[in-house]
C-alpha cells in the first residue's frame, strides 16, 4: 500500500516538472498570435478590435493647446458687447469702459491691439489715430474682451466721466474717483461740483446714447475758460447757427467748441448735426482735442451762412504782392497787409445777438463788433467775435489809392476796355452814377462775391471794391 501511495506522488511530480520549467522559454507562435489579437504591434490586423472609447488620449484630459483654445481667454462674455441694450445679461447700471492689454498706456499702443479698430480709417494709427492718442492719455480705454467699439454710440455716464477727468487734470486737484455703485456716481458729484452739470442734470438718463449737442454741452463746462481760448472766429454753423434759423439748444457750447478748434463739424459743410448720436471714435477725436491744446484745428474759412467755400479769388493786392481777401484771416495776416497804413478813422458798431447790421448780417453771442477801417489806399470792414478771438472775418475790401490791384488785375487808373475784358463769363452791369462816375458791377462764386467798380467818365477806374453779397 505504501508502495503503491509513493508511485503516485512520483507521477503527479514528473508531470508537473515539464510546465515550470517551460515558464520562462520564449512563447510558442501560437502564443504570439494570440496575444496579438489584444495589442497588435502593426495595427494592421482586420480582425483586431477597435480600443476601448474611454482609452483615447486627451478625451477626458485635452492637452495644453486644446486648453488654450477653449480657456477663458476666448470664451464670450456674459454680456454682448457690441449691443448693451439688447442684451439679456445686461446689468441694470451701464458698464464701465475696462483696460485691454497691454495693462496701461506705458505699455505702449500696439497697433490692431483692439480687433474692430481699422487701423487705415481715419481714426487709426494710419489716419488721425486719435484712438491711438486717447487710449495713450488714459481717457478711453476700450469696451473690454479687446475690442473699442469705434463705430458704437458714446453714453451719457461715459461723457460726464471724460469730463470730470479732463477737469481734474487741468486743474491737477488729484481729484479721486473711488470705485461705488454705480460706477458713474463719483464723476456725476464731481460734475455736479465743478458746475459741468446742474445739479440732477441728466440723472435718470446716464445709460442713454448721448447726442452731439449734449457732448458740447458738457465738454465745453469741463475747461476753464482761459483752456478753450478762441482761435477761429466763427460766425455761424449751418445747422446751428445761421441767419436762416433760429438758435438750437446748446447753440453757445457748440460754437464755443468750434471757435477753440474742438470740433469743426462734418467736413466740407462744417455741419454739426447736433441731434444725432456721436460715435466712440468721433468722441475720441473731440477729447484727445480737449486735453492737447496743441491739436486743436484751425477753421481756414467759415463764412456767415456757414458755407466754407474759399474765397481767395476775391481781393486785393498790394504793389509789394502781399495779398489781403475776404473771409476769415488770422490777426497777423491782417496786420501784415495793413502794417504800412495809417488809418484815418474807424467807426465801430456793437452788435448784440438777434441784431443785424446794415448789411444783414447777425452777430451771434455775447457780443461782437463790426469795424470799418478807412486807410489812404484801401477801407476795410471785417467782423470779430466775442471774446477777442485770435481771428476776423473780412466782409468788404475797397481799392482807390495807387499800387494796388484786385484779383482781376484792374487797378485805379485802367481803361473801362481793360476793365471789360477782366471779365469774359459775365458782362457787368452798368449802374446809374452821378455827374462824376459811372458803377460798373457784376456777381460771381458760390458764396457770392459782389465785384464793383466806379469809372470817371473820362473811361478810367477810379475806385475798385469786392464784397460778400448780404441778404437784407
Amino acid at each position: 500500500m505504501k508502495r503503491c501511495i509513493a508511485v503516485l506522488l512520483i507521477l503527479c511530480l514528473l508531470l508537473a516538472c515539464p510546465r515550470a520549467l517551460a515558464a520562462d522559454e520564449p512563447p510558442t507562435e501560437q502564443e504570439t498570435e494570440t496575444a496579438g489579437e489584444s495589442l497588435p504591434e502593426t495595427g494592421e490586423s482586420e480582425e483586431a478590435p477597435s480600443a476601448p472609447e474611454t482609452g483615447v488620449p486627451g478625451e477626458e484630459i485635452p492637452p495644453e493647446g486644446e486648453i488654450a483654445g477653449d480657456g477663458e481667454e476666448t470664451e464670450e462674455p456674459e454680456e454682448t458687447v457690441g449691443e448693451p441694450e439688447n442684451s439679456e445679461a445686461e446689468p441694470e447700471e451701464p458698464r464701465e469702459e475696462t483696460q485691454d492689454e497691454p495693462e496701461g498706456p506705458e505699455a505702449g499702443y500696439v497697433p490692431c491691439q483692439f480687433s474692430d479698430v481699422d487701423e487705415n480709417r481715419w481714426y487709426g494709427t494710419e489716419g488721425q489715430g486719435v484712438i491711438r492718442r486717447v487710449w495713450e492719455l488714459g481717457l478711453m480705454n476700450g469696451m473690454g474682451n479687446g475690442t473699442f467699439l469705434p463705430e458704437g454710440p458714446l453714453r451719457i455716464c461715459e461723457a460726464v466721466k471724460l469730463a470730470a477727468v479732463i477737469r481734474s487734470r487741468a486743474l491737477q486737484d488729484e481729484a479721486e474717483f473711488a470705485p461705488a455703485q454705480p460706477w458713474y456716481r463719483p464723476y456725476a458729484e464731481y460734475a455736479e461740483a465743478e458746475g459741468i452739470l446742474q445739479p440732477g442734470e441728466f440723472a435718470d438718463r446716464m445709460g442713454e446714447a448721448v447726442t452731439r449737442g449734449e457732448l458740447a454741452h458738457i465738454l465745453a463746462a469741463a475747461l476753464p475758460e482761459a483752456e478753450l481760448a478762441h482761435i477761429n472766429a466763427v460766425f455761424a454753423i449751418p445747422d446751428v447757427i445761421s441767419r436762416d434759423t433760429e438758435p438750437v439748444e446748446y447753440w453757445r457750447d457748440i460754437l464755443t467748441l468750434y471757435r477753440a478748434g474742438v470740433m469743426l463739424g462734418d467736413a466740407g459743410t462744417h455741419a454739426y448735426r447736433p441731434d444725432s448720436r456721436i460715435t466712440r471714435a468721433e468722441t475720441a477725436a473731440a477729447v484727445v482735442r480737449m486735453a492737447l491744446p496743441e491739436e486743436r484745428l484751425r477753421l481756414e474759412l467759415l463764412p456767415l451762412d456757414g458755407s466754407s467755400l474759399a474765397l481767395s479769388e476775391a481781393g486785393i493786392r498790394r504793389d509789394d504782392d502781399v495779398v489781403l481777401t475776404l473771409g476769415y484771416h488770422l490777426w497777423e495776416e491782417f496786420f501784415a497787409f495793413v502794417e504800412e497804413e495809417q488809418a484815418e478813422e474807424s467807426a465801430d458798431l456793437w452788435l448784440s445777438m438777434d441784431h443785424d447790421d446794415s448789411r444783414g448780417y447777425p452777430l451771434y453771442g455775447e457780443e461782437g463788433c463790426r469795424i470799418l477801417a478807412v486807410y489812404p489806399r484801401y477801407t476795410i470792414e471785417y467782423l470779430i467775435a466775442d471774446l477777442d478771438p485770435q481771428g476776423m472775418y473780412i466782409l468788404r475790401l475797397e481799392g482807390s489809392g495807387d499800387g494796388m490791384a484786385d484779383s482781376r488785375n484792374i487797378q485805379t487808373g485802367a481803361t473801362l476796355r481793360q476793365l471789360l475784358t477782366a471779365f469774359p463769363e459775365v458782362v457787368l452791369r452798368r449802374e446809374s452814377g452821378d455827374a462824376d462816375v459811372i458803377w460798373y458791377s457784376c456777381t460771381l462764386g458760390d458764396p457770392a462775391v459782389v465785384y464793383r467798380y466806379a469809372v470817371g467818365w473820362d473811361g478810367y477806374v477810379i475806385s475798385f471794391s469786392t464784397y460778400l453779397e448780404a441778404e437784407t
